[in-house]
């Protein structure tokens, strides 16, 4: 938490301390659940880091004694192509935010802000955004479903098969026909 403190503030922080008791508010205790639910699942380390940084983040920002400030994101397009060029290079392996952000020269908070600011959305959306219009391209070769979802990097069928729904309206074998 000291390091993440540090990480939104872009300087050496102290610890930050939380007030005693339950802290009651719906949107860190859903960012936190959410976060939860997708270290729980393990499939895609990306979306789960950059849930628990923000949830923490929140939570930091809006309950920590001394809250830290958060420093002001600078245009870096080479960064954010240096990262987008790292999602893009192997879609099958999972990769975390820290390593993005350690192949960067960033800290994980600061790389997935840069990042989100830049491109509109963040590293693990970007990623499956690219897998999607890739299993597209792959869907028009007749390859099955199975090995589409295995090449573009989803966890499994029905992993791809929700993501590529939820994108287009139709299942994949739908969308070939």
């Amino acid at each position: 938490m000291q390091q993440l403190a540090s990480d939104m503030a872009g300087s050496a922080a102290g610890v930050p301390w939380l007030p005693d008791g339950v802290i009651e508010d719906a949107e860190v205790s859903a960012q936190l659940a959410f976060a939860h639910r997708l270290l729980e699942a393990g499939s895609d380390p990306l979306a789960a880091e950059n849930a628990l940084t923000a949830g923490f983040a929140l939570m930091l920002s809006r309950y920590a004694r001394s809250r830290p400030t958060v420093q002001t994101i600078l245009p870096d397009a080479t960064r954010v192509e240096m990262m987008k060029s790292r999602l893009s290079e192997d879609l099958s392996t999972a990769i975390s935010l820290t390593e993005l952000a350690q192949e960067v020269g960033l800290s994980s908070f600061y790389a997935a802000r840069l990042f989100s600011r830049t491109t509109g959305m963040p590293p693990h959306a970007w990623r499956n955004q690219l897998r999607l219009n890739r299993a597209q391209s792959l869907l028009r070769q007749n390859l099955s479903v199975t090995e589409i979802a295995t090449m573009t990097g989803f966890a499994d069928q029905s992993h791809f098969t929700r993501h590529f729904k939820r994108a287009f309206g139709v299942a994949p074998g739908r969308w070939r026909v």
